[in-house]
């Protein structure tokens, strides 16, 4: 009989075992996938219905089958025309449409969020010489967080490795990865998780960064030096005292 490392039987499965839980797991993902597809037509007679009225759902729940122009949605289903067309309505609809019809008004949530003054926030040093931040907010489901950063002019920052996507938008300043692409207000940046590369600016800059996971620094040696994800941001902003105003 084969133990593993911690010393405990190992018993080998026979092919009709592991048969059986292939068929099981097969039965498994099949339900998974009827409850999604389930889930999706329920949604659009939702629309159908929230839009129409109880026309437009009766019309919406007639078979399907023999529509002209009806998108097949698995085996046996299809997605009625009428509730794509309904659907498209729906994300094209205009507030002046909605004025005679109170459901769209009764679902809006309240209080409605409020805009955040950000500049009494002070900046404060982060992790990069010469760059300062304000964090604004964190995710605790990625690991990533969103902030403001100011750069000083002449900064070349450390190389360093996003191991999330990184969205930009430059404010203020120039900041650029090579003399033939510079990026200046009102420019957009999408850096892909996993990139690693050594930003600079000329005259400083100011962005507007969403960090969908940590960044790491990385030693001379190309090994990893340290790691900034949410929780690291969240004790820098309350030991710089502006924790209170971060939306976490």
């Amino acid at each position: 009989m084969r133990r593993n490392l911690a010393g405990c039987a190992v018993h080998k499965r026979s092919p009709r075992r592991i048969s059986a839980i292939s068929r099981q797991r097969s039965a498994f993902l099949k339900k998974v996938r009827e409850r999604r597809l389930l889930l999706s037509i329920y949604r659009c007679f939702a629309v159908v219905a929230a839009i129409s009225g109880p026309a437009g759902m009766a019309s919406a729940a007639r078979p399907s089958i023999g529509i002209r122009g009806g998108r097949k949605a698995g085996p046996g289903c299809h997605i009625p025309t009428t509730i794509r067309r309904h659907a498209m309505t729906a994300m094209l609809c205009s507030a002046e449409h909605q004025k005679g019809q109170s459901g769209a008004h009764d679902r809006i949530t309240r209080p409605y969020p409020r805009f955040q003054k950000l500049d009494p926030i002070p900046w404060k040093p982060w992790v990069m010489e010469g760059v300062m931040y304000k964090l604004l907010s964190v995710n605790r489901r990625t690991g990533g967080f969103t902030c403001m950063l100011k750069v000083l002019p002449g900064v070349e920052a450390p190389v360093h490795h996003h191991l999330g996507a990184i969205e930009v938008m430059v404010l203020e300043g120039d900041i650029c990865y090579e003399e033939a692409d510079i990026g200046r207000p009102g420019d957009y940046m999408f850096e892909p998780a996993g990139d690693i590369h050594q930003p600079r600016t000329a005259s400083g800059c100011v962005l507007f960064c969403v960090f969908e996971g940590p960044i790491a620094g990385l030693a001379p040696d190309g090994s990893v030096a340290g790691i900034v994800d949410y929780k690291v941001m969240l004790e820098m902003a309350e030991r710089d005292g502006v924790l209170a105003e971060v939306h976490r």
